[in-house]
């Protein structure tokens, strides 16, 4: 089964393995920078690779984005922000499936991959693939 995210897909990493992963979701910063298309990996709902594709990257307005999403996967997803740590549907969720993208429905972890970190984020040791994630250091907490 599939497991539909609703909470920003990087925060259970930042203390367990220093990433905040992301699939274009860091603002007007990152739409900026992205490419005309986006190298991703596909996976079916049991986890099986199916292709790596070049696809259009994703292009909303903050408007678009706010039709779509509820407020908290807004500001999760397109303002870099954090829900409350052990308030999450997910952070204690230990069901099997795939963790997606809210935003693009991209395979991002595995559910087993998952671990508890002792942060009250849905933490993961690797993701299903590079290809669906962009790295970046978080200094927003004075690191």
């Amino acid at each position: 089964m599939d497991i539909a995210r609703r909470v920003f897909i990087g925060v259970g990493l930042t203390g367990a393995t220093g990433w905040l992963a992301a699939v274009n979701h860091f603002g007007a910063e990152v739409v900026s920078r992205l490419p005309p298309t986006v190298r991703i990996a596909e996976f079916d709902g049991a986890g099986r690779l199916i292709a790596i594709s070049e696809v259009p990257a994703i292009r909303r307005t903050d408007a678009e984005w706010r039709k779509i999403l509820a407020v908290d996967q807004f500001t999760m997803t397109r303002r870099a922000d954090t829900e409350l740590a052990f308030a999450g549907e997910y952070w204690n969720f230990h069901g099997d499936g795939l963790y997606r993208c809210v935003c693009c429905a991209t395979a991002l972890f595995d559910s087993g991959t998952k671990f508890s970190s002792g942060t009250g984020w849905p933490s993961f040791s690797a993701p299903m693939a590079n290809e669906n994630i962009v790295q970046y250091p978080d200094h927003s907490w004075a690191f």
